[in-house]
């Protein structure tokens, strides 16, 4: 969940697309999100909240789904790519013209 969805209960497109980057890490790990910390919930959300703690995605990662979920987690809800954004990257992505990295 978005920092900004668990402080206020609010949600905008901007928190559904860090729920998208938070898609993009399941599908990396094959795995729950924080599947690695042995921790509660609230301990967790604790931890996004005052720490900046995002979902991890795994070495193997390309790197442009890698810097598209990064982007997804952008602190400032304002600086996280629109929802036409992601759809351009991704079919970027998927054609095999990336250059390198998405922007």
């Amino acid at each position: 969940m978005a920092p900004e969805a668990l402080r206020s209960g609010y949600y905008s497109v901007s928190a559904d697309m860090y729920s998208f980057g938070c898609v993009l890490c399941e599908l990396d790990t094959q795995r729950p999100l924080y599947a690695d910390i042995d921790v509660p919930a609230k301990r967790i959300m604790h931890l996004i909240l005052e720490e900046g703690l995002v979902p991890a995605v795994t070495p193997a990662c390309p790197p442009a789904i890698r810097a598209l979920a990064h982007q997804c987690f952008h602190q400032d809800a304002s600086m996280r790519p629109t929802a036409f954004d992601v759809a351009r990257d991704l079919d970027l992505f998927v054609h095999g013209d990336v250059g390198g990295g998405l922007v």
